[in-house]
């Protein structure tokens, strides 16, 4: 009962947020434009750290259990004021502010959701359920994207708010009833004490644990990569999508078709492929299999470049691309990478969750928003040219980056079983 309580929070919190980006970037795109979008990361970098800040601090007030619905019922009002401010602020600005926020949301929903499923099970229980508890954010999804595509023509694209915040009241009552079965009770003394301790010193513990773990620090550079690169690739085929589309209706269904779309392929390779591959190729193959596929679709998108006249062939190639990099980044590369962490103690296994989860993707936010304002101080307008010769250098360093973290994943195995 408990997995299936985690399983229809996930689905309803996963819609909820799904309803929250279809809405937030098509109003975006449709008003501001895909070359506004550099900005927009690198405010979401600042605000994810200043989230985590935040979070941090309220996460030692509050028990596991409280805290989850605190998360949530903020969560709802975000949305249900970006949904009634929108009638009355009509500025630019707000359109950057709401798809900022997105990433705020989806950095809270993640923090809270992983907090209270890794206090229910043991390590044993997690590795056989965190796949299953995790496989409801793929038809949540699906379905949001889905009836986002159906019901956007009736309703209109801010009106998708209103769904979003009717999932998110919706996961309250499984929160409550997770909160009061008294699974949570027995690790609420332990995981204060241990909150105790670690925050005396919070950012040289930080530093010390990303300097002093070498697999930590290797694995967080190689996030900064994986995030950059796929940063990149959306910003490249959206610049396409808002050339071909001119209103919102038109670019919400066409975000909320391409959002089913990739999502339905994750769930049957996740359902049927995941684990043979891994048990099969092993970590490092499985590893590669993302940025060997992204680098051959490069190759092929700079070959149609060379032909004149074949924009549309390019288009039809990136989408390719990040269709292909959305579904095998949810459905092999992510569940590869926490097994990475899994050799470490574990509370250097938290800590290396939180810096890779919470921190480093920050960090790819701006570094990829810096990137691209620079490449557009040179281009007038959107034009990809540079960004496929970038894109081939990074996924370069994402294959030489993966070598580099397995040697140490290696050395890591061997020194947990000697001791």
């Amino acid at each position: 009962w408990l997995v299936k309580k985690l399983f229809i929070l996930q689905f309803l919190q996963g819609g909820g947020i799904t309803f929250f980006f279809t809405a937030s970037f098509s109003l975006f795109l449709h008003e501001v434009g895909i070359t506004k979008l550099p900005y927009v990361l690198i405010y979401s970098a600042f605000l994810l750290w200043v989230t985590g800040f935040i979070y941090s601090k309220i996460e030692h007030k509050y028990d596991t259990g409280k805290l989850t619905i605190i998360v949530t019922v903020f969560i709802t009002v975000s949305i249900l004021f970006f949904r009634i401010a929108f009638v009355a602020v009509k500025a630019q600005w707000f359109l950057y502010f709401m798809f900022s926020w997105f990433n705020v949301l989806y950095l809270l929903n993640n923090l809270e959701f992983w907090g209270l499923a890794s206090l229910l099970f043991n390590v044993r229980q997690s590795k056989r359920l965190f796949s299953v508890v995790s496989a409801g954010d793929i038809p949540a999804k699906f379905i949001g994207y889905t009836l986002a595509l159906f019901t956007v023509d009736y309703i209109g694209t801010i009106n998708l708010l209103w769904a979003g915040a009717i999932c998110m009241v919706a996961s309250i009552p499984f929160l409550i009833s997770i909160k009061k079965s008294g699974h949570l009770v027995e690790h609420k003394h332990t995981h204060k004490q241990e909150v105790k301790k670690s925050t005396r010193h919070t950012l040289s513990t930080l530093a010390k644990n990303f300097a002093g773990n070498l697999l930590i620090r290797r694995l967080a550079v190689l996030t900064i990569i994986i995030s950059s690169c796929f940063i990149i690739i959306s910003y490249a085929f959206y610049a396409g999508v808002k050339e071909a589309f001119k209103d919102d209706l038109s670019l919400t269904q066409f975000i909320a078709f391409f959002g089913a779309f990739t999502r339905i392929i994750a769930l049957i390779v996740k359902m049927i492929f995941t684990g043979r591959l891994i048990n099969r190729l092993g970590i490092i193959k499985s590893l590669l299999i993302t940025p060997i596929v992204m680098l051959v679709m490069i190759v092929m998108v700079l070959m149609a470049q060379k032909m004149e006249g074949n924009t549309r062939l390019i288009f039809y190639l990136f989408g390719a691309t990040l269709t292909a990099i959305e579904i095998l980044r949810s459905a092999i590369n992510n569940p590869v990478f926490i097994t990475l962490m899994q050799p470490l103690p574990t509370h250097e296994r938290l800590r290396a969750h939180n810096i890779v989860k919470g921190i480093m993707d920050p960090f790819a936010y701006l570094f990829t928003g810096i990137l691209l304002l620079l490449l557009l101080q040179y281009q007038a307008h959107a034009d990809l040219t540079n960004i496929y010769y970038i894109l081939f250098g990074l996924g370069i360093v994402w294959v030489v980056g993966i070598y580099r973290v397995n040697n140490q994943y290696l050395k890591s195995i061997i020194k947990t079983i000697s001791s």
